[in-house]
């Protein structure tokens, strides 16, 4: 590491979702990309971009294409530094019915 940096930061995450087409909740762990961060902790976790894995539960319940159920899945985040653009790659499934899994691709701005 060189001097004033602190290596890699682990950090919990949780988030809600509420949409028009339905609800999420998720738990999670995120790291910082780049491992020499700086000490301070909101600027290595913010300014050094971020992978984060997730795990989601969601209920449908709107108007979309999705039926009317709840999924759970797994879903993993990369952020540009300072959060401004979120890739997201993601796999749900529905509890009641295995054979039914929808994967998510998401692009987004994060704050």
């Amino acid at each position: 590491m060189s001097p004033g940096t602190c290596g890699r930061y682990l950090a919990a995450t949780s988030r809600a979702e509420l949409g028009i087409g339905g609800a999420a909740a998720a738990i999670g762990l995120a790291t910082n990309i780049f491992g020499d961060a700086s000490c301070a902790l909101n600027e290595a976790l913010m300014g050094n971009g971020l992978v984060g894995f997730e795990a989601r539960v969601a209920r449908m319940y709107g108007p979309t294409s999705w039926r009317r159920t709840e999924y759970a899945g797994a879903q993993v985040s990369l952020a540009a530094p300072y959060g401004m653009l979120r890739l997201t790659l993601g796999l749900m499934v529905d509890v009641h019915d295995h054979a039914d899994k929808q994967s998510q691709v998401g692009l987004g701005v994060s704050f």
